[in-house]
């Protein structure tokens, strides 16, 4: 069974350093710089903006606890959803090339989160190389959902849209270590939903009910147990199967510990 948020909070840094742990084993000296990275922590309510599309910052948003949501809004209040922003998420960390918010960032849930000024990321990087080659693959470890995100919009049938979605967040969330055996919990409402995949309220209400239906997922307030993760993958035309380390190819590797 899913479990539901945890009473006691996570050490600050802990949920990044998990997912960095999959792309190469960490130095203790480089957890010490990412775990710097985490001061000063910051906490926000519900419906808080962190950052403002077209505002300019230096500052780029590194979560630790909560849910917030990537999204662009236009003049007349209609919203799309970039993306869910969940622990171990670095927001905009090339902060430094481009100090103009592209997206805002508004928290779903109760968040700590740090601001990271892009001069001390720049100072990790001059540091280590191979912290500057971590931020890099967290870049790249956006982009393919992104496009995923561009073809399920573009191409995909409701049902396939919000399997690729359920299948998405369940892989992030194992990849910090906050999912359980058979799903997560999802603290978002329909509105939300529709708004990252294109829908209507009601056409989610309807795909949703349909899943639950069909026996591949059922929902227990806002948590998505996954009852056939096979069947759900195969609607989503899922790619990633879920927490598979994206680990580095070994030259690579070996090229990144010689610098160390």
């Amino acid at each position: 069974m899913a479990r539901n948020a945890s009473p006691v909070e996570p050490a600050a840094g802990s949920a990044l350093i998990t997912r960095l742990q999959r792309f190469i084993d960490l130095s203790p000296a480089e957890i010490l710089s990412l775990q710097a990275l985490t001061r000063p922590l910051r906490r926000a309510a519900p419906d808080e903006d962190l950052m403002t599309y077209g505002h300019a910052g230096s500052t780029a948003v590194l979560m630790h606890q909560g849910w917030a949501i990537k999204h662009r809004t236009l003049e007349d209040g209609r919203r799309q959803i970039l993306d869910f922003i969940i622990p171990g998420d670095f927001c905009d960390p090339c902060i430094f090339v481009t100090p103009v918010a592209r997206f805002s960032l508004t928290t779903v849930t109760h968040c700590t989160w740090t601001p990271v000024a892009g001069s001390a990321l720049l100072d990790l990087i001059a540091g280590s190389p191979r912290i500057g080659a971590m931020l890099w693959w967290l870049e790249a470890e956006e982009q393919a959902p992104l496009q995923d995100h561009l073809l399920a919009i573009g191409r995909m049938t409701a049902e396939e849209r919000l399997a690729r979605l359920i299948c998405e967040l369940w892989a992030r969330m194992k990849d910090v270590g906050l999912d359980a055996t058979d799903g997560f919990e999802w603290p978002v409402n329909q509105e939300l939903i529709a708004d990252a995949t294109g829908l209507s309220v009601v056409h989610v209400n309807r795909t949703l009910r349909r899943l639950e239906r069909q026996g591949i997922i059922q929902r227990s307030s806002h948590v998505y147990h996954i009852h056939d993760p096979a069947r759900l993958r195969r609607i989503a035309h899922a790619v990633r199967p879920g927490a598979a380390p994206a680990r580095l190819d070994p030259d690579i590797a070996a090229r990144l510990r010689r610098s160390h």
